[in-house]
């Protein structure tokens, strides 16, 4: 199955990425379902059951406090000339350190360590596009903040539709 950790977002954020979504007006430009919206810690690709019940083992490990997390300015991936997903920033001490916990303990399950980049994927793009009023409006725009308490592990199905997610296991932070 195809997993991934994650933090989900609380309802007043939700809120707002939906208004934000709504000035994406092009057939080139897909919002991301705002129920399917989350903080991605680290993407794990395709893993059997033992291997998902192995990172779920090491997941449980983790012993960090809650923590918040901020929302802040808009990007896109891999720059703004060449758009292929649109975002917004999420900034915490804590959320670096979670993810910095995540991937030195994967690592010892044979996942790469990777520069961990916080942000929501708010859109897709799917063809060129000139949204660069949007991002001058929203580049300094503070969104909110929310209480980190919980990640998940999530597995992520791929349908015509787009990708479906749902929890595995929901780890509580202290």
């Amino acid at each position: 199955m195809r997993c991934f950790i994650g933090i989900d977002l609380k309802e007043e954020i939700v809120g707002k990425v939906s208004e934000v979504q709504k000035e994406f007006v092009s057939p080139f430009l897909r919002p991301t379902p705002v129920e399917m919206v989350h903080i991605t810690l680290k993407f794990l690709g395709e893993m059997g059951d033992e291997k998902v019940e192995r990172v779920g083992e090491e997941l449980g490990k983790i012993e960090t406090k809650a923590f918040p997390v901020t929302f802040k300015g808009v990007g896109a991936f891999p720059s703004r000339k060449y758009m292929r997903v649109v975002w917004i920033g999420c900034e915490g001490e804590g959320l670096e350190r979670l993810a910095d916990e995540i991937d030195g303990r994967l690592a010892t399950l044979g996942f790469r360590k990777e520069k961990f980049a916080g942000h929501l994927t708010i859109a897709r793009v799917s063809g060129k596009v000139d949204i660069g009023g949007f991002f001058e409006k929203y580049e300094n725009v503070e969104f909110g903040s929310m209480k980190v308490d919980s990640f998940v592990l999530k597995k992520s199905t791929l349908t015509p539709e787009g990708a479906i997610h749902e929890p595995i296991k929901v780890f509580p932070l202290k």
